[in-house]
């Protein structure tokens, strides 16, 4: 089975990590996986093609594949992507945004091979208010991945006719594996053994509610002295977003900004938090590092938003309380007074994630859809 993944990005995102994660998987069980990315800067690679080189999957640049859906280079791409198909025998075009989507699903239906188009959403975002993409995409598809009950019912409005299965997008268990020993990050931070370090990572924006985080902070600092905040992210705005709210509430000394991650440091940073607080889902709603912090037995607090809900099991991984930063306080001093019920919760994470966002799993399940896909060709 031939299957080509498109991703209209050169970023190294969320849904990108998932997207190469599940190729590799799909190679180690026979399939023969070609991904297909968008084109950087001549000569560099980017940040995108090196993780895939790292994950063992060959990245392709020759389509443009731009990250914003655009008429022109969508317009060239397609008889590109059309041809390749056909030249390679292409069973399953499978995409993962937007523009991939318009541009292998035309692709895929104007080929003389007619392979089956599947779409993974990661992200809904506008999708429902643009109808270009309602009309555009609404004939080229024969079967769409939702990872969560909520986007379900959303991206039932946007694909009516097609298929929707329910398949929880995978977490790389071996990578984020608490016992892998990845040294002290915590004492870099200047983070203590005493320390209660609860932090957010993301991107540093002001959407993502962190005058909420703030004020948790400071309302169980004040309790319980032992708290920090550790912020583990950049953003263009984060003086005015963060650090500078910080000063004002008197956190200077409580919370670590402490920047950018990549690679072994990322996951490093995540060993060095003791709970994870997630309240507003970026670009990839998914939470790919809510689930992340999970696997390394970081039990979280979130907010009720998007399928935030649905990856933590309230008062078994986590706690899913309102937006509140008195109801985060209260969490988060709960489980620095009760040592056993931190355990309790740790231990409940680490299982939970491991049984549901295997990426075996999901890429047996994956196998199992596009097999289905070309029974139905064939009838």
């Amino acid at each position: 089975m031939k299957v080509l993944h498109l991703f209209s990005n050169v970023k190294l995102t969320g849904p990108a990590e998932t997207v190469l994660l599940i190729c590799k998987h799909l190679k180690k069980m026979g399939v023969q996986v070609y991904f297909a990315c968008g084109r950087y800067v001549e000569g560099e690679r980017s940040s995108l093609e090196r993780r895939a080189d790292e994950y063992g999957v060959e990245p392709l640049t020759s389509f443009i594949l731009r990250k914003h859906f655009d008429l022109v280079s969508s317009v060239k791409d397609i008889p590109e992507v059309e041809e390749f198909i056909d030249k390679e025998g292409i069973d399953i075009v499978h995409t993962h945004l937007n523009g991939d989507h318009i541009v292998g699903g035309w692709a895929a239906r104007k080929s003389r091979r007619k392979p089956s188009v599947v779409r993974t959403v990661h992200s809904l975002g506008s999708l429902l208010s643009r109808w270009r993409v309602r009309y555009l995409t609404k004939a080229i598809t024969d079967a769409v991945v939702v990872p969560s009950n909520w986007h379900k019912k959303r991206a039932e409005k946007v694909w009516r006719t097609s298929p929707l299965l329910l398949m929880e997008p995978p977490v790389d268990l071996e990578r984020f594996d608490a016992t892998r020993g990845l040294g002290r990050q915590r004492e870099r931070f200047g983070l203590s053994d005493a320390d209660f370090a609860v932090g957010v990572v993301a991107r540093v924006q002001k959407k993502r509610r962190f005058q909420i985080f703030l004020e948790a902070i400071r309302l169980a600092y004040e309790k319980r002295p032992q708290v920090r905040g550790v912020v583990i992210g950049r953003g263009t705005h984060i003086e005015t977003v963060a650090v500078k709210p910080a000063q004002k509430m008197g956190l200077s000394e409580v919370v670590k900004f402490t920047g950018y991650h990549t690679g072994d440091d990322y996951v490093a940073a995540i060993g060095a938090l003791d709970v994870k607080v997630y309240l507003v889902t970026g670009t990839d709603e998914t939470a790919r590092a809510l689930r992340e912090a999970l696997c390394m037995g970081k039990p979280a607090i979130v907010s009720n938003r998007g399928m935030l809900g649905e990856i933590v099991k309230d008062g078994m991984t986590g706690f899913v309380v309102e937006e509140r930063p008195d109801a985060i306080a209260e969490k988060i001093i709960r489980v620095v007074d009760d040592k056993e019920l931190y355990k309790s919760l740790s231990s409940a994470a680490v299982q939970d994630v491991r049984s549901r966002f295997s990426p075996d799993e999901y890429a047996k399940k994956t196998l199992n859809l596009y097999e289905d896909l070309l029974k139905k060709r064939r009838i």
